[in-house]
């Protein structure tokens, strides 16, 4: 998820993802603002920086035709060098690119520690609006079922709330004058915190079933920004109903954002660069 979310901030431009048989050929594909949490970068580094890093082998498996990475591709990444700088965000970055946002857990083995921030210091270097943070004592997003999330958390999402209204300069009279902290259970755990989207399953190609929105709107009458939400998962797994997004959303809304989270072709389906078409 959070290296699609960044190919679509870098390649806005780009004509050849730009595929008009899916439709809505007159529709502008740059986006304002990206928020990259824990995104792979350079498939073809994940390994020695795994290495580097101090991972353990089974970190360090990338390269093999089996891997997430391989399998989005369509072969083991040593033998095709030119899909893998195409699957790299940071082959499109131009001076002009949106604000990124990138946050990383100093745990995380599953990508590389260095893949995600490399993108950071390569936007930067081009003169983009980029913020780096590396979130202590988290891996590779929060742990399944914690009570106590990282990313997740109501203060890191108001952090990603703070930094689109700052980006996107949305004003105090945009925002839904809604608490903007989730209840919490207890123990802790998100209480009440799931969304119901206005609307669900609303296409936007028709190559396959599975490209379509669910749309969700903050109480008021708008306009409202909104917010794209891509769901992670390898390339090969996930939904646009995720629920590790829901808190998340329940809070965007809370905050005045519109929502719509993507559903798109797995590498089962559909290799790159399908995915971001």
């Amino acid at each position: 998820g959070g290296n699609l979310a960044s190919m679509l901030g870098t390649s806005g431009d780009v004509a050849e993802f730009d595929d008009p048989s899916l439709g809505n050929a007159d529709v502008s594909s740059r986006v304002q603002a990206v928020v990259n949490w824990f995104g792979p970068t350079d498939f073809a580094a994940m390994d020695a920086q795994a290495k580097a890093q101090g991972c353990a082998a089974s970190d360090q498996m990338h390269d093999n035709p089996d891997s997430f990475e391989s399998l989005y591709l369509g072969a083991a990444l040593p033998a095709v060098p030119d899909l893998v700088q195409a699957a790299n965000p940071i082959s499109y970055i131009s001076a002009d690119d949106p604000a990124f946002l990138v946050q990383k857990g100093d745990e995380d083995c599953t990508v590389p520690i260095e893949n995600t921030k490399m993108l950071a210091d390569a936007l930067a270097a081009a003169g983009n609006a980029v913020e780096y943070e590396l979130l202590a004592g988290v891996g590779h997003g929060d742990a399944m079922g914690t009570t106590t999330p990282v990313f997740e958390s109501d203060s890191n999402n108001q952090k990603v709330v703070d930094f689109l209204n700052a980006t996107l300069a949305v004003s105090a009279a945009t925002e839904a004058a809604v608490p903007a902290v989730m209840p919490r259970g207890p123990g802790g755990e998100m209480a009440g915190s799931t969304a119901a989207p206005t609307y669900k399953d609303i296409a936007y190609a028709s190559v396959s079933p599975v490209q379509a929105l669910d749309i969700y709107l903050p109480e008021g009458d708008g306009p409202f920004p909104l917010i794209v939400s891509v769901h992670g998962g390898g390339f090969m797994m996930g939904d646009k109903s995720d629920p590790p997004a829901q808190p998340a959303i329940a809070q965007f809304l809370a905050n005045g954002y519109a929502v719509a989270s993507v559903g798109y072709r797995l590498s089962a389906e559909a290799k790159a660069p399908a995915q971001i078409q």
